[in-house]
């Protein structure tokens, strides 16, 4: 096994029939969604704690966010708004060959 980062977990990939590479795939990138959901979240309190230090409000910057367009099905921590970069849930559900309308809210 070349990949010191499967090393390091302990994991003999090699041992996995198919259909369990497939979930751990699909858990590993729910994982990194969640975590970089996360990290993004923190940034976003960070951010928040200096512009008040320096007397800024929201207000100081554009506008509120648009409300969310997309969702995940999974989770409902999984929002996106179809606008900037494409969250990590998004690119993996088109890249099993979904359509983006299927992760469409209904209204």
């Amino acid at each position: 096994m070349g990949n010191k980062m499967i090393e390091k977990a302990g994991v003999d990939l090699s041992l996995l029939d198919l259909e369990e590479l497939r979930a751990l795939a699909r858990d590993l990138g729910d994982e990194i969604a969640r975590q970089q959901d996360e990290a993004e979240r923190e940034a976003r309190l960070q951010i928040r704690a200096l512009a008040e230090r320096c007397g800024l409000t929201a207000e100081d910057f554009a506008a509120a966010p648009d409300a969310p367009k997309y969702h995940s099905g999974t989770s409902p921590d999984f929002t996106w708004s179809g606008r900037g970069r494409k969250p990590e849930w998004v690119l993996r559900h088109l890249a099993a060959g979904g359509a983006l309308d299927d992760l469409l809210i209904e209204r």
